[in-house]
């Protein structure tokens, strides 16, 4: 069985952070272009990066391939209230 290559978590945050970091820039100039429901999907986008970021960093390990926000915070371990329960899953 071929040994797997050690996963370098301070390369994979920070790929995660610069993704997040970009996918902000792309909605604050789609807001500026008013183009709204593009600069909401960049703007999941960015949220949902971030948690992934998180996720690398407090769990040491890859982050889970999914899109649902209030899963990602979950499984980072992110103790959230009722109220940014319901916004993230808005």
């Amino acid at each position: 069985m071929e040994e797997q290559p050690q996963l370098n978590i301070e390369r994979v945050t920070a790929y995660w952070q610069t993704e997040a970091d970009e996918a902000l820039q792309v909605a604050a100039h789609l807001v500026e272009a008013g183009d709204y429901s593009y600069a909401l999907f960049f703007g999941h986008l960015a949220v949902e990066k971030t948690l992934k970021a998180i996720h690398v960093y407090r769990k040491q390990q890859h982050a889970p391939p999914i899109h649902n926000l209030v899963r990602l915070a979950e499984l980072a371990e992110i103790d959230l209230d009722t109220a940014q329960t319901e916004t993230l899953a808005r």
